[in-house]
Parts: C-alpha cells; structure tokens; sequence
C-alpha cells in the first residue's frame, strides 16, 4: 500500500518536470535467523547463523573502497600542487570529486544489496554496530587513523543496509562494538570467561563455540 507521494518540481529551460518520490509502507518481520555484520577498512566481514538448518556460515566480502579513496586523493594534491589557475582547479577538484563520490556509492549499493539479498533467502535479521561506537566516528584516535577510518563511508553504509534490510521486511539490530568479543552471538549473554582465547569463543551460558 503506498504511504503517500512527494513532489517536486524541476525547472528546464523549455518546461517544467514533476519528480515524484513514492514511500511504501513495509511490514517488517522479526527471524531468529541472523546475518551478523563487522564493518572494516577494506572488507565486510560476516556471520551468517541459520537456526533453521542449525548451522552457521563465516564469510568476507572485500571490497575497494579504500584503494578508490586514496587514488583520489593522490589525484586531489596533485591538482592542487600543480594547477595555478583557480578557476580550473576548482573545477578539477569538483569534477574528480563528483567521479570519486559515484565510484564509493556504487560499492556501497552493490555491497548492501548483496548482504541484504543473503538476509532475505535465509530470512535473517541485520546485526550490526551502533553508529555511535568509537570504531565508527573516530573520536580521540590520531590524525592518521581517523584518515584511515573516513576511507570507508560508515554512516553512508549503515543507511544503505539499513534501508535495503527494511525495504525486504527484515529488521536491524544494533549492538555495542565494545563488548562484541565476549558477547554470544547466538543468545547475547555477555560474559568476558566466554572469551576462550584471541581465536576461539565458547558461551558459558549456551555452550555456542565459534573459531574466529
């Protein structure tokens, strides 16, 4: 059933358009099947738990991101030290800049609409860090990192797989990435015994065993 439709009107030089943007209401459904997502620099790791079939699945999708991020920037300072004219630079700048944005959201797109597709074919839910967490806004880490973290979009992430997971009917659950290590991925008993070693975790509440 559609929600309702925006409008706004696009001036050309020979007429007026109407852009319509139609929202939908989606009816989302809580699984206890779970696809668990770790958000890093060059790849999106993830934990794939399927109740239903009792099993669980551990794979990782690298990704470019960061090598298109810093291509850009090689290219960025290479204008900025060589072009004089500041009008061209400028538009040298705008024109790479535009290119570079284009480049990061079509992995990003093409990324969540994967994970998000996985999600739907074994009816998981999404489970993922809080935005708020230092892992993903950089607060009190050295310029050098913060450098490293901006590389990938966190936030232009996490509202893409967001909007991809809810657009299926499939819900997000955030966690806090600080206690991710010694929190049961099955049962989220939080407990820091249940850490076995930098390899391995075992629930002290379910018996889950996972090998990192």
């Amino acid at each position: 059933m559609l929600k309702h439709i925006l409008s706004s009107p696009v001036w050309f030089d020979d007429g007026i358009f109407l852009l319509l943007t139609v929202r939908r209401d989606v009816g989302v459904v809580e699984h206890r099947n779970k696809l668990i997502v770790d958000i890093n620099e060059d790849s999106v790791d993830c934990l794939l738990i399927d109740y239903d079939k009792s099993k669980s699945v551990l794979f990782s999708m690298r990704h470019d991101i960061r090598k298109i991020r810093t291509s850009y920037r090689r290219i960025r300072m290479r204008i900025q030290e060589k072009e004089e004219n500041p009008a061209l630079r400028n538009r040298l700048l705008a024109k790479y800049g535009a290119r570079e944005r284009s480049r990061v959201e079509d992995r990003l797109k093409k990324i969540t609409t994967l994970l998000a597709e996985i999600a739907r074919e074994h009816n998981a839910n999404l489970v993922r860090e809080r935005l708020k967490d230092p892992k993903l806004n950089g607060k009190g880490k050295s310029k050098q990192l913060n450098y490293r973290l901006s590389t990938f979009s966190y936030r232009k992430f996490i509202e893409y797989i967001d909007y991809k997971f809810h657009e299926r009917g499939l819900s997000v659950v955030e966690v806090d990435a600080r206690k991710s290590s010694i929190t049961c991925l099955v049962c989220g008993y939080s407990d820091r015994e249940s850490r076995v070693d930098k390899e391995t975790f075992k629930c002290r509440k379910r018996g889950f065993t996972f090998n990192a």
